[in-house]
């Protein structure tokens, strides 16, 4: 009988604790999902304002205008992943026809500013007419997350070359993100939940967790190496 009553008391307490714990977890998301929200719009006032200074074509103001588009930049790709994390297990991304050819070139252009702001130098092999069925939204993250993490980790003044190419033979499409850093530590943990290389690096550790589980539900497989300084993440496309 006392056997009983401890069991019973370990148990209402445990399913209160659990209680309050998915209570907090979702109110986190909820607040997330706000703050998203919230920096939508005067993101986009900042966007808009920063264009039309731009089309004055004062070279002198022109040096500032790029970092400031290289910030934007940046904040519109952390605003595009925060919106994916707290809706993907919520929201149904449906696939659809994707030139993936195009679409690779067109996120190249969007990250310009950022490449300029930088210093980086960018190498680009992108093959014509590649098409994949997968939905753009995570296509999206995963090619951002990869050239926002060449960006972020590599050396000062690198090259990051980013190739898509059909392999024919195997029905493959691979698409191959590479660049000038110092060598991974751990590339079996890189796609992690929470993993960081350094800690000094001020990051989430969701990005490549993000990449890896978009690649899972779609069945493309991924992989890390590291030689003579030039990290490569390759990721392979059934088609």
């Amino acid at each position: 009988s006392q056997l009983q009553n401890n069991y019973n008391k370990l148990h209402d307490l445990l399913n209160s604790e659990v209680e309050k714990n998915q209570s907090l977890l979702s109110d986190n998301k909820q607040f997330i999902a706000d703050m998203v929200h919230q920096i939508r719009t005067p993101l986009t006032v900042i966007m808009a304002n920063s264009s039309r200074i731009e089309m004055k074509g004062d070279k002198e103001v022109q040096p500032f205008v790029n970092q400031i588009n290289s910030s934007i930049s940046m904040l519109s790709n952390s605003y595009e992943d925060l919106s994916y994390i707290i809706s993907n297990d919520s929201i149904e991304y449906k696939a659809i026809n994707i030139n993936f050819t195009n679409f690779i070139n067109d996120r190249i252009e969007f990250f310009k500013h950022i490449l300029e702001a930088n210093n980086k130098i960018l190498e680009f092999n992108i093959e014509p007419n590649i098409e994949i069925f997968m939905n753009d939204i995570e296509v999206e993250r995963l090619i951002d997350n990869n050239i926002s993490n060449a960006i972020k980790h590599s050396t000062k003044n690198a090259t990051i070359t980013i190739s898509l190419n059909k392999v024919i033979a195997s029905n493959k499409i691979m698409l191959t993100f590479k660049s000038d850093g110092k060598p991974i530590k751990n590339p079996e943990l890189l796609f992690d939940k929470n993993y960081r290389e350094s800690d000094s690096k001020r990051s989430l550790g969701l990005g490549l967790y993000m990449v890896k589980t978009i690649c899972d539900k779609n069945h493309i497989s991924y992989q890390v190496s590291s030689l003579n300084n030039i990290n490569s993440f390759i990721y392979t496309f059934t088609i």
